[in-house]
């Protein structure tokens, strides 16, 4: 076991431990544990633009994770482990067992509030190069690590994702708060071409203003590191934003946020590179939560951390969309495109287009076990290679779920 994947385990224990200790009296734990087998067939499993090295094949997924919750009377904490193990009898370099698990907690007191989002992973390559379109379930809001799209084989990713936020009520309408980011991602074997091993950090003091009962503005100021570890490149970056949150109704509300971001880019190897370049960003967000009609979408320009080993524009577009067409039986929809590129012009890196879409329909066979079936489709293209690169894949998955929290 690596050094690298032992600090990330224990980074993710310590911030799951101290969530879970902070909601310890007085607490309600439930659980809702769910198992699954998938069958899969791919027609390009590694995203190949090139016809002689495309492998068509069969995919076969074991899965057992469960939803855990903890609640107080001040308190709400949600947890999800998740453990997968893939087998590809026609592409067995990307078998793996594959680890993820989801933090969301948030703490209420008097005056005071304090939320804790995080994600730790450990992944094949194959899974991280090729995020789904679907929203995280238990943190819809944390971004996706932007990746290279090239998949090596034996390869895995250890990620870890933590976003605490405090913030105190010095008026009725005014909130002060400080929120920060930190991000652990590194691979084993190393390899520091196509997959740079990082460390990112962020520190963010903010104020909130409610402005009426469904209107809230948020304004920040930030400054951020990023540091390669398997090569000679940095990034430092300060900058501000502005952030409005509306609820249109109980059930439906959005979100929309601009910033401005000064950043110097600092690279010796692969190549020597140096700049100052300004930069902007906007996201707009809504979610509309009803009894049968659910649906999440983003869209905007955010500026994050890359394995490709420095910060770069990320411009995204992803939706889901769910409709319960009768107690057993649901119909999900969703589609990502994003486009990931360069600070600055001049610097010498490929720009990536990549998108995943899939529709399903799971039907609930008895309370408990179901069975679920879908197509996907995800395509790929390097700004500087003359050919794209698509898979598809159909699917069929047999589970367990029990049922959720009684209320």
């Amino acid at each position: 076991m690596s050094s690298s994947y032992r600090s990330t385990a224990v980074v993710a224990a310590g911030a799951c431990s101290l969530s879970c200790w902070l909601a310890a009296q007085a607490q309600e734990v439930y659980w809702q544990p769910q198992v699954s087998l998938t069958g899969t067939y791919n027609t390009n499993v590694e995203l190949s633009p090139l016809a002689s090295d495309k492998v068509s094949s069969q995919g076969y997924i074991g899965d057992a994770a469960s939803l855990i919750g903890i609640a107080t009377p001040t308190s709400q904490t949600t947890l999800r482990p998740d453990i997968r193990y893939e087998y590809y009898p026609q592409d067995k370099s990307v078998d793996r067992l594959e680890g993820f698990l989801d933090l969301n907690s948030q703490f209420s007191w008097q005056r005071d509030r304090f939320t804790m989002l995080g994600r730790a992973d450990r992944l094949t390559d194959l899974s991280a190069e090729q995020p789904e379109a679907q929203f995280n379930q238990v943190n819809p809001g944390l971004p996706t690590t932007p990746t290279t799209g090239r998949v090596i084989a034996n390869e895995t990713r250890n990620e870890i994702y933590l976003v605490p936020d405090y913030s105190h009520a010095l008026t009725p309408l005014t909130n002060l708060g400080l929120s920060a980011t930190y991000q652990h991602l590194s691979y084993t074997p190393d390899d520091a071409f196509d997959h740079v091993d990082y460390n990112y950090y962020q520190g963010r003091p903010f104020v909130d203003y409610q402005y009426n009962e469904r209107t809230l503005f948020t304004v920040g100021v930030f400054a951020s590191h990023f540091s390669a570890m398997n090569i000679d490149s940095t990034s430092k970056d300060y900058g501000g934003d502005i952030e409005m949150r509306y609820n249109w109704s109980p059930i439906f509300r959005s979100t929309m946020e601009v910033l401005y971001q000064r950043t110097t880019l600092d690279q010796v190897t692969p190549m020597p590179f140096f700049a100052h370049t300004n930069n902007w960003g906007a996201n707009f967000d809504t979610q509309y939560l009803g009894q049968t009609n659910r649906l999440k979408a983003s869209i905007g320009r955010s500026i994050l951390p890359s394995s490709a080993g420095s910060l770069y524009n990320t411009d995204l577009v992803r939706i889901e969309y769910d409709h319960d067409f009768t107690e057993r039986l649901t119909f999900t929809g969703a589609a990502m495109y994003e486009k990931i590129g360069t600070l600055a012009s001049n610097f010498a890196s490929d720009t990536r287009s990549y998108s995943s879409s899939g529709i399903f329909l799971r039907w609930m066979m008895t309370p408990v076990l179901f069975i679920k079936g879908g197509y996907s489709y995800i395509w790929q293209k390097y700004q500087l290679d003359p050919n794209s690169a698509a898979n598809n894949q159909a699917m069929l998955q047999f589970g367990y779920i029990a049922r959720g929290r009684e209320r």
